[in-house]
């Protein structure tokens, strides 16, 4: 969680250091509201299932795919036509996974346990 918080803040205070501001009350302001949001979002959500399921969805495509795709094909200078399909593909296979994420959401425990070669034993 602090880790995404940070991520989220980072422009902020990026900006407050770039205008030379002394204090970091802007960033601090952003921190609060989002951890606020966050709360009453959790107030009212009672079924966290579905948000979860599309949260690990986004995740998968976002940083392991668009993020460091997009930092391949325009940050690390690499012009070689190898790379950039390398680079594409990282990022279509990124949006195929998490486009199957969304659609096959249910976990079947019943049936992973009686395929699973290790039989758990509950007394």
């Amino acid at each position: 969680y602090p880790l995404l918080l940070m991520s989220v803040v980072a422009p902020v205070r990026h900006w407050e250091e770039e205008n030379a501001r002394g204090s970091r009350s802007v960033s601090q302001l952003v921190t609060i509201v989002v951890v606020a949001i966050s709360a009453v979002g959790a107030t009212f959500v009672n079924q966290l299932g579905t948000l979860n399921q599309l949260n690990g969805a986004l995740q998968v495509s976002c940083f392991i795919g668009l993020v460091p795709g997009m930092a391949g094909l325009y940050l690390l200078g690499y012009e070689a036509a190898s790379w950039r399909m390398l680079m594409y593909t990282l990022v279509t296979s990124a949006l195929l996974a998490s486009a199957l994420g969304l659609v096959y959401t249910a976990n079947n425990p019943e049936e992973l346990e009686s395929a699973c070669m290790w039989h758990m034993h509950s007394d």
